[in-house]
């Protein structure tokens, strides 16, 4: 009789133990769900805002595609690749088309890092619901980390793997890509020559194309990893002077630290990136900078700069300033 009544004392006092747990998991609950509810009134449109950038970048990817699926069906009558590429329209809309793909994905992955993606997008998908949201996979594996975190050492073979998600490495759009790269690599397609005529300034006319060239050139694994002639042609005749490129307004990369973990670019990169023309070329700017100075002082002086004198000295005035133009965008862009 004893046992059995100590027995229910133990059991009333173990199931008011956990009734007392039951009430602070259920409060803990409640605050959650407050604290849930806050976050989604006061962020939502943030959180909307992240994803219509998602969007619009994988809008913008299916346009492509169906672009290059029109004219390799021939749906535009008058136009083939070929035709395409012959007309100067016709190269810059491609090569553009491309370089804009890449530029934003490298962008993505360097200014909205992986985690914070990931979250933003599990977020959205919670307080939306999937009906939604349209062709959810495609955008998760946009979103999807990279492994790569700003600031520290890349991962290895990025972005390749990250740019070969969109399948633009592989057949029927793989032709297309090699012949829109090719394209940016032999021609200049924006006519710059014209106001650069000097050899010594073909990397600052063909500037804009090199840029163009080191995104798109992720599109293409091959090229940097096995092409080395082709590699040596493009470093030869876009970076045989400059490292640090513009890939972007204000967006600054370092071809030596995307391109030295594959075989074929880092051995052309080799050739011309090295500790003596490093060297020499930073030399070769410095002096240059005080005879411009020179000249400046002679031209800048009260005075000096009229119409007549203009007009009687249009070439050596064109030719200072665009020498001052040059020196200056290369001291600015490797200054490290």
């Amino acid at each position: 009789m004893k046992n059995s009544i100590y027995n229910k004392v133990i059991f009333d006092c173990s199931y008011i133990d956990k009734a007392e747990d039951y009430e602070d998991e259920i409060q803990n609950t409640v605050e959650l769900i407050e604290l849930d509810e806050n976050f989604r009134e006061s962020y939502i449109d943030i959180i909307e805002r992240f994803y219509q950038l998602y969007t619009s970048i994988y809008h913008y990817y299916q346009d492509f595609l169906r672009y290059l699926d029109n004219v390799r069906e021939g749906f535009f009558l008058e136009y083939t690749l070929e035709s395409i590429l012959i007309l100067r329209d016709g190269k810059q809309l491609l090569c553009e088309l491309l370089y804009n793909l890449g530029v934003m994905l490298l962008l993505l992955d360097r200014l909205i890092p992986a985690y914070s993606r990931e979250r933003i997008l599990v977020s959205y998908y919670r307080y939306k619901g999937q009906s939604s949201i349209e062709n959810v996979k495609d955008i998760f594996k946009l979103c999807t980390s990279t492994s790569y975190s700003p600031g520290s050492t890349f991962p290895k073979g990025y972005p390749l793997k990250y740019f070969e998600r969109f399948g633009l490495s592989k057949s029927p759009y793989k032709e297309i890509v090699e012949s829109t790269l090719e394209q940016m690599k032999s021609d200049d397609i924006y006519q710059q020559m014209n106001s650069y005529p000097s050899s010594h300034h073909r990397s600052t006319a063909l500037a804009q194309q090199a840029s163009m060239i080191f995104v798109s050139s992720f599109f293409l694994p091959n090229l940097l990893i096995e092409e080395f002639t082709k590699m040596r042609e493009i470093v030869d005749k876009h970076f045989y002077d400059n490292w640090v490129i513009p890939i972007y307004q204000g967006y600054l990369v370092d071809i030596t630290q995307y391109w030295s973990q594959f075989e074929a670019s880092k051995k052309a990169l080799s050739n011309n990136v090295n500790e003596r023309i490093v060297a020499k070329i930073a030399i070769g700017h410095q002096q240059k900078v005080k005879s411009l100075r020179k000249d400046l002082r002679l031209y800048l002086k009260e005075g000096k700069l009229l119409d007549d004198y203009v007009l009687d000295n249009v070439q050596p005035l064109l030719q200072c300033l665009r020498e001052c133009n040059i020196t200056v965008r290369w001291l600015i862009l490797h200054r490290n």
